[in-house]
C-alpha cells in the first residue's frame, strides 16, 4: 500500500533512475491511447523499478548500473493498469537496447498462450501505430516476435507461454541497462520456470527481471517465496531486490467497512489517483462474493478454488488429537507418496461426539515389509483396524489380511470421494479435531480435490506435492465416523 504523497516522493536515498522525462513523454505520446497518459503512480513505479546506482558510487562496478539485479516483484489488484506498466517498460527497454553493438534477447512471459499474446500485443502496439517505428521494426504476431528490420542489429523481443517450462530453459536473456524479462501473473508461475529464467540472466550484469501479479492463493508457491524475500528486502536485507505491493491490509478491517472508499483506495492506485471512480468499482463488484472481492479488489491472498480444507477451517479444528485413553480400537489409515519416498499412518477415533485424529508415524523410504511390521506393532498395542487405498498399497493389504489375519479395509475411488466429503463436513461443523501435526500443516495447503461422479475426491495426481498424510486422515476420519454411525443404528434398532 502506497500513500498519496508517496507518488511524488524522491527515489531511494543515493539512487537515480534510468527512466527520464523524455521516456515518459515518449510513452505518453506513442504508447498510450488518445487522450490518456500515465498515472502518477505508474510513473513513480516505473522510475522506482529502474533505479540505478549513482555515477559516483563507492563501488566502481555498480556505478550507473540498475539497482534491482536480483529481480523485482510488483503486486497490484486486477484492472488497475498493470499490463500498461509492463508493456511500457518493455517498449522503452527494447527501443533503448536494440542498437548496434548490443546483443538483445528480451522476453515477455505469461502462464498461457492467450495471456502471453495479450501482453505482446500491448508491447508492440506503438509499432503498428507509429509509421517511423514500423519502418524500423517488424512484428510477427503468429510467432509473437519483434525484431529490427536492420539485420545488423542483434535484437529480439519474444513472448513466451509457460505451458512447457522447458521452453524457457537456458535462454540467454539480455538487455543492456534495461529489463530483459517481464513476467505477468507471477502467482500462476511454476518455480522451475522462474529458476530457468534467472539462470538465463546470470551472465548479464545489468539486465533485470520484473514480475507483476495480482494476489495469489495457497498454491502460489513461487509468489510466497518471492514475497518472503521481498519482505527481507524492505527490512534492508536484500538491497538488490525490489518489492512493491498495493493492497488493503487486514489491519484496516476494524476501522473501515470491507467495501469502503478507504479500503479500495488503499489497494487500487488508479482509484486513489482519481482515474477510476470509486463508485464505478463499487458498482461493478457488487455481486462478487467477499472472498473473491478481498482477493481481486483488495489485493489479499485467497484460497485455491479446489483446496480441500481452507486454512480458517483447519485452524478452527486444531486440538489435542486422539487422547491416550481412546487409542485402543482406533482406525489406522496408511498412504504413501508416489515414489515411495514417505508413508504416513494416521489414527482416528470418536471421542465425545467428535472425530479426533493425529499422525502416528511418518516413515521415510518405506517398504511393504517395513509397513507390515509397523502395523503389526500397532495392532499388538492398540488392537485397531487398518484402512488404505485399494491400489497404491495392494501388497500391504494382502500381507496384513492373508498372512497375519489383521482387520483390514480398503478404499476404492467411490469410497475415497465419500471420505473427502465427510471429512470436509465434519471440519465445517466443528466435529473434527486434529493435532496440527507439522506434516499435515504443510500438506493441507496443497491438497486439492477433483470432480468424482456427483461429488469430489482428494487427488494426489492434481495436488502439486505430496498429500499422503491428508489422504490418510480423510480415510481414517471417514471410517471412524461410519463405524460410529453403524453402532448408533444398531443400538436404535
Amino acid at each position: 500500500m502506497l500513500l498519496p504523497a508517496e507518488y511524488t516522493k524522491p527515489l531511494s536515498a543515493n539512487f537515480t533512475s534510468a527512466l527520464t522525462e523524455s521516456d515518459i513523454e515518449r510513452v505518453n505520446r506513442f504508447y498510450m491511447l488518445p487522450g490518456q497518459s500515465l498515472d502518477p503512480w505508474q510513473i513513480w513505479l516505473m522510475r522506482s523499478v529502474l533505479e540505478t546506482y549513482p555515477p559516483d558510487h563507492a563501488d566502481e562496478r555498480l556505478r550507473g548500473k540498475l539497482r534491482y539485479r536480483e529481480g523485482v516483484l510488483i503486486e497490484v489488484p486486477r484492472q488497475v493498469g498493470k499490463t500498461t506498466v509492463l508493456g511500457a517498460l518493455m517498449f522503452l527497454g527494447y527501443l533503448k537496447s536494440a542498437k548496434r553493438g548490443h546483443v538483445v534477447k528480451m522476453g515477455c512471459v505469461a502462464s498461457s498462450v492467450q495471456q502471453a499474446t495479450i501482453l505482446f500485443d500491448r508491447v508492440v502496439m506503438p509499432i503498428h501505430q507509429v509509421e517511423a517505428l514500423s519502418k524500423r521494426h517488424t512484428v510477427n504476431r503468429q510467432q509473437r516476435t519483434l525484431r529490427p528490420r536492420d539485420n545488423a542489429i542483434m535484437a529480439e523481443l519474444k513472448a513466451y507461454a509457460t505451458v512447457q517450462p522447458k521452453n524457457l530453459q537456458s535462454i540467454p536473456f539480455s538487455a543492456p541497462a534495461s529489463i530483459a524479462v517481464v513476467v505477468d501473473e507471477v502467482h500462476l508461475l511454476d518455480p522451475q520456470v522462474y529458476t530457468n529464467m534467472k539462470i538465463g540472466l546470470q551472465a548479464q550484469p545489468d539486465s533485470i527481471l520484473v514480475g507483476i501479479t495480482s494476489a495469489g492463493d495457497e498454491l502460489s508457491t513461487l509468489l510466497h517465496q518471492l514475497e518472503a524475500y521481498g519482505t527481507g528486502a524492505m527490512q534492508g536485507l536484500h538491497e538488490r531486490f525490489g518489492f512493491f505491493r498495493y493492497y488493503a491490509p487486514e489491519t484496516m478491517d476494524g476501522e473501515y467497512p470491507l467495501r469502503s472508499r478507504e479500503m479500495i483506495s488503499a489497494a487500487n492506485p488508479a482509484v486513489e489517483c482519481g482515474r477510476i471512480p470509486f463508485e464505478q468499482v463499487l458498482e461493478e463488484t457488487a455481486s462478487i462474493p467477499d472472498h473473491e472481492y478481498t482477493r481481486y479488489i483488495l489485493g489479499r491472498h485467497g484460497q485455491a478454488e479446489n483446496l480441500f480444507l481452507p486454512l480458517a477451517m483447519w485452524t478452527k479444528s486444531a486440538g489435542q488429537g486422539v487422547p491416550a485413553d481412546a487409542r485402543r480400537g482406533a482406525v489406522f489409515a496408511i498412504d504413501r507418496t508416489e515414489h515411495w519416498d514417505f508413508a504416513s499412518i494416521v489414527a482416528a477415533n470418536m471421542v465425545d461426539g467428535k472425530i479426533c485424529t493425529e499422525v502416528v508415524a511418518t516413515i521415510k523410504n518405506p517398504t511393504t515389509d517395513k509397513l507390515t511390521e509397523i502395523c503389526r506393532q500397532l495392532y499388538r498395542s492398540h488392537r485397531g483396524i487398518f484402512v488404505m487405498d485399494a491400489i497404491t498399497l495392494k501388497e500391504l493389504r494382502v500381507n496384513l489380511r492373508e498372512k497375519y489375519h489383521l482387520p483390514v479395509e480398503f478404499y476404492n475411488v467411490q469410497q475415497l470421494a465419500q471420505a473427502t466429503s465427510v471429512t470436509f463436513s465434519l471440519a465445517a461443523t466443528n466435529r473434527l479435531v486434529h493435532k496440527n501435526d507439522p506434516v499435515m500443516v504443510k500438506q493441507r495447503a496443497v491438497a486439492l480435490t477433483v470432480a468424482s461422479g456427483d461429488g469430489y475426491k482428494i487427488s494426489t495426481k492434481d495436488s502439486p506435492s505430496d498429500i499422503d498424510s491428508i489422504k490418510s486422515m480423510a480415510m481414517a476420519v471417514h471410517y471412524a465416523d461410519s463405524r460410529n454411525r453403524e453402532k448408533l443404528q444398531t443400538i436404535s434398532a
